[in-house]
């Protein structure tokens, strides 16, 4: 598959994708037909924002969302982790509906640590990172779920992260 840059982040990524797997932003069907050689503009831009920043001359600021956010350290972002990707997959996941209770298997070759996972449940939709830092690979998925989500239970079984959400917004759960 041809391969183009995010227009966010630069990260290489595949025409057939609708989500860069770094930043998360979602990428225009029409990218790789109208591009017109934007994409080096926008990193271009990207520098120079940076360098700025790095500067202290711009600051960044964001507000806060509705989203939770699961992670070993609870209140980091994928931006945050050291992880040294050299190559992002999209893993396979097997996706049940039981009852009020959605369960949700993420597959991957090897999940060493609880750190080498992030989970981000935005209002329809839950985006997953696995890092495997024996291949340095970034496992990304990003899967839709109905509104009003709440994951209940989350583990890792044989290189598999088993994530459990249940429907609704009526449910109440002790810890959030």
């Amino acid at each position: 598959m041809s391969k183009n840059k995010c227009p966010n982040c630069s990260l290489d990524i595949e025409k057939s994708w609708n989500f860069c797997p770094r930043c998360g932003v979602e990428l225009p069907k029409w990218y790789d037909k109208f591009n017109y050689g934007l994409d080096s503009l926008l990193v271009k831009v990207a520098e120079d924002l940076k360098k700025l920043f790095m500067e202290g001359l711009i600051t960044i600021s964001f507000s806060p969302s509705m989203d939770q956010r699961y992670s070993s350290e609870n209140s980091s972002s994928p931006s945050n982790k050291k992880w040294d990707v050299k190559k992002v997959e999209e893993p396979a996941v097997k996706y049940e509906e039981k009852n009020n209770t959605i369960e949700v298997d993420v597959i991957t070759p090897e999940i060493k640590s609880e750190k080498d996972i992030d989970i981000s449940i935005q209002n329809e939709s839950v985006e997953v990172r696995v890092y495997d830092s024996k291949s340095k690979t970034l496992y990304f998925k990003l899967i839709k779920i109905p509104e009003g989500t709440k994951l209940i239970n989350r583990q890792v079984i044989d290189n598999q992260l088993k994530i459990i959400f249940v429907k609704g917004e009526s449910y109440y759960h002790p810890l959030g």
